[in-house]
């Protein structure tokens, strides 16, 4: 009963207090706008820094490629080492001929130096088939 006397008692002195100071409630209101406006800006700006940090990271870690060992300078034979070997080891034409970066969705020619990547697992025959899994060619092997 305390609580309903003291609430019908609170809406009485209220509503009139609102008529009186209506005045000074629209200044403390347009006020807190700017304020409210400036403190959402500077939290959005912060969250959008932070993804495009997140991206730029992500971007960095594709954009590094591995060196490949190549004959050596000087050398005037070419290296046939690794060829010999992928022609005895895959001497079928089914054998991959290209490794898709899981991560990115790219994928590479075996000889790319983007395709040395540990994450470089899928295997794939031809381009179309890649292309069928969502995979998209490296621009720099162009396979």
């Amino acid at each position: 009963m305390k609580t309903f006397i003291g609430g019908a008692l609170a809406l009485v002195i209220g509503v009139p207090c609102l008529g009186i100071f209506l005045p000074a409630l629209a200044g403390l209101l347009a006020g807190t706008i700017p304020i409210l406006l400036i403190l959402g800006g500077g939290l959005a700006v912060y969250l959008g820094y932070e993804d495009l940090k997140a991206d730029k990271e992500a971007k960095e870690d594709f954009t590094e490629p591995v060196s490949v060992p190549g004959p050596e300078e000087g050398s005037t034979e070419p290296d046939l080492a690794g060829q010999e070997e992928d022609s005895r080891t895959n001497p079928d034409d089914d054998a991959p001929r290209l490794v898709g970066n899981t991560d990115s969705l790219v994928f590479h020619k075996p000889d790319c130096g983007f395709a040395q990547s540990a994450k470089c697992t899928q295997k794939f025959s031809s381009p179309s088939q890649a292309a069928d899994k969502g995979y998209k060619p490296c621009k720099i092997c162009s396979p």
